[in-house]
């Protein structure tokens, strides 16, 4: 149990690193066996998925087609499908929870030694299984894109776009900017390296659930007024970036609220909302003021 909870501890630290668009992400199921024998993983059945990624998905590493659908299982990994129940109904589940995934992975790790630091596969084991958590965090993060009215780039339409942006600006920005610092002070004083923690106080843990569900709704109410406005053709861009890290706090927050059913990806919504509040948003602000500059 310690080597599991050093090993899930490892994979977050990997986690903020691989949180990033352009980072590689691992797929477990693959029927490259050249790329089999590099990482020294076995697939004694045959079907794609290592005998360690069948300890994940709870498959019959003896057996190609454990759920007997005519698809080996994975072939139905790699297409969304869940290779223990026959379908039609056997999409997979977007919404995992990253921590049980974490910890599927880790005993998965440990059953086949790669997770054993003695072991020459530890590091790039370690990398892989929080490759796999990033992965998971990154569909369940995955927001719709607003579809904007699309106007023309008159001189008229741009002073009233920006007559209505200076406003929104005021009204929903800055409210948001410091909604979000009310919210971060609250957790000032707790020990954030261990996200489970938020939920050891029922009555703060019960405050904490109030404070995300409020903001989540309360920052979707505000994404929904800068959606509909009429944008400028030449100010399209900016304006999607704007709605998008709306957008994405909306969504952090909802994370947010499932922190005692999934501290690890709580923890990880918890530090991407930080970047938005004392990074993201500022700079959306500068190139907005550049991009004013430039297309006047």
């Amino acid at each position: 149990m310690s080597i599991l909870l050093v090993s899930a501890a490892g994979s977050i630290a990997y986690l903020s690193n691989a949180l990033s668009p352009a980072s590689p992400s691992t797929q477990t199921a693959t029927g490259n066996d050249a790329l089999l024998s590099v990482t020294g993983y076995e697939d004694r059945d045959g079907d794609g998925l290592t005998d360690r990624d069948e300890t994940y998905w709870r498959t019959n590493p003896d057996i190609t087609d454990t759920d007997g659908d005519g698809y080996s299982d994975g072939e139905e990994v790699l297409s969304g499908h869940n290779p223990t129940i026959k379908g039609p109904n056997d999409f997979l589940d977007t919404a995992r929870n990253v921590t049980e995934q974490a910890f599927s992975l880790a005993i998965g790790g440990l059953t086949s030694g790669d997770l054993d630091p003695q072991n020459p596969n530890y590091q790039q084991s370690l990398k892989e299984l929080s490759d796999a958590m990033a992965e998971q965090f990154k569909k369940n993060t995955t927001i719709t894109t607003d579809t904007l009215d699309i106007i023309e780039d008159t001189s008229a339409n741009k002073l009233t776009y920006l007559n209505t942006m200076a406003n929104m600006i005021l009204t929903v920005i800055v409210p948001t900017m410091e909604a979000n610092s009310a919210f971060l002070e609250t957790l000032r004083d707790l020990p954030l390296s261990n996200p489970s923690v938020i939920a050891g106080d029922p009555t703060r843990y019960a405050q904490y659930l109030k404070d995300v569900r409020r903001l989540s709704s309360t920052i979707g109410d505000r994404a929904a007024r800068i959606s509909a406005i009429p944008v400028p053709k030449s100010f399209s861009p900016q304006h999607t970036v704007i709605l998008r890290l709306l957008r994405l706090e909306q969504r952090y927050y909802e994370i947010l609220a499932t922190m005692k059913e999934d501290p690890v990806q709580g923890s990880a919504a918890l530090g991407a909302l930080m970047r938005i509040h004392f990074e993201g948003t500022q700079e959306v602000l500068y190139d907005f003021a550049v991009a004013i500059q430039n297309k006047l």
